[in-house]
């Protein structure tokens, strides 16, 4: 899924390479029961054995405590061809908008690019 000198950013924060990216997935969901992520309307782009990609996500998840939680964001992501045919993450990165109570009532966050 990852190549080995990936980078994923995430909520301010990131991890390079697979170990330090799977030490970081294990960090963000310690405090969460469950979480269904939904990815819509991504666009690829190819340029030989590199792409990117866009998607806009929408995550539903319940916290350790029971409260209910939604994360909508987009992540921008570089994946490189391996050797092997395969493609992986170079590099993804979360824009979030919103990571909060499902009624949508907490502040929109400003991510860069947007025009808040």
């Amino acid at each position: 899924m990852w190549a080995e000198d990936g980078e994923w950013v995430v909520l301010g924060s990131s991890g390079r390479g697979r170990d330090a990216i799977l030490a970081h997935y294990r960090k963000l969901v310690s405090g969460v029961r469950w979480v269904i992520q939904h990815a819509n309307n991504g666009i690829v782009e190819v340029d030989g054995d590199a792409a990117r990609g866009r998607w806009l996500i929408v995550e539903y998840l319940q916290w350790g405590h029971g409260a209910g939680g939604v994360n909508i964001a987009r992540y921008r992501d570089d994946y490189a061809l391996g050797a092997d045919g395969q493609w992986r993450y170079a590099r993804r990165e979360l824009h979030a908008t919103h990571l909060g109570s499902p009624d949508l009532s907490a502040v929109p966050r400003k991510s860069e690019g947007s025009a808040a």
